[in-house]
């Protein structure tokens, strides 16, 4: 479906801006929003930005990341990127949704509370993304946040398959997924091999025009 007032293009562009400079390793500031920490660990790499007059908080995780000019340098960590996108295209867990996410999430929870207002991804960070954001609905529910990710290689099997892993049954995971769908919102530039590997839980809106932040 096209994109609608409901998310607003706006906000959109402002976290793909984010998503962009997480992407490129850029940090800095963005639209108010200046970059905090990074976690990178066990092919995991996530983001922490802060609003600074709200003190709202964005978690920001990158997708696969090829570093052309320093090839030895992100040789093994460019291997680990292949190997994920390999699992998820299989409908596997990749390895940055592991325990990694789990100690992330649990730390961010700690340190930043109900301040957590967004958590979004590109590409394959969709996927730790998407997890990230089941999680906080799962273990944390005075913690809302909105999921928003891009060009997303589709993130319901990933999504069940981690609900499936804390014990629930088919019907419980369809009521937790129908509850909170609308929260895992997709933005896309139209179908290609990448971003149709899966279905996506929530709204999925096609971006008519280049967005700004993920096209510059």
């Amino acid at each position: 479906m096209p994109l609608n007032k409901t998310p607003k293009l706006r906000e959109v562009e402002k976290l793909a801006r984010i998503a962009h400079r997480t992407h490129h390793r850029k940090g800095g500031k963005s639209h108010g929003y200046k970059f905090i920490e990074a976690f990178d660990q066990d092919g995991l790499y996530a983001e922490i930005w802060r609003h600074e007059i709200t003190g709202e908080i964005v978690l920001s995780f990158g997708g696969t990341q090829i570093n052309y000019a320093e090839v030895g340098a992100s040789f093994w960590k460019l291997l680990g990127d292949i190997r994920d996108d390999i699992y998820v295209a299989c409908g596997l867990p990749p390895k940055n949704s592991g325990p990694a996410l789990n100690e992330f999430v649990n730390a961010v929870a700690r340190k930043y509370g109900e301040s957590i207002t967004h958590i979004i991804g590109y590409s394959l960070g969709a996927i730790p993304a998407s997890v990230a954001l089941t999680k906080f609905f799962y273990d944390y529910e005075k913690i809302k946040p909105r999921g928003c990710f891009f060009e997303s290689p589709g993130e319901e099997s990933q999504v069940k398959g981690w609900l499936g892993n804390q014990g629930l049954f088919k019907s419980d995971i369809e009521e937790f997924l129908r509850e909170h769908s609308h929260e895992y919102i997709t933005c896309n530039f139209g179908p290609n091999f990448i971003n149709t590997n899966d279905a996506n839980i929530g709204p999925r809106y096609e971006l008519k025009t280049r967005c700004k932040g993920l096209s510059d």
